[in-house]
């Protein structure tokens, strides 16, 4: 089990070597859409939708973004104070 472990800490510990460059999201735009306040409920769509088309566009789980996803979105649930 520990060799299991390790060779699974050194996948993914050298994954990142072979990992496309980043997309380089340009300059913002000055007609660029803005919120006049703050919205959890946009903030959570925000969230479930980055994460699903990373995964659907890139076929990649993602592990530094997706796994941190997984972890803290079902700490919003309905009538949480994220919610409200």
């Amino acid at each position: 089990m520990k060799h299991f472990l390790a060779i699974i800490s050194l996948v993914c510990a050298f994954s990142s070597i072979f990992s496309a460059e980043p997309i380089d999201p340009g300059a913002n735009s000055p007609d660029e859409a803005k919120s006049k306040s703050f919205s959890s409920k946009k903030a959570i769509e925000f969230l479930d939708n980055a994460s699903l088309s990373w995964q659907k566009e890139r076929k990649c789980f993602a592990c530094h973004t997706n796994y941190a996803y997984l972890y803290a979105r079902p700490m919003v649930e309905k009538n949480s104070d994220a919610e409200k």
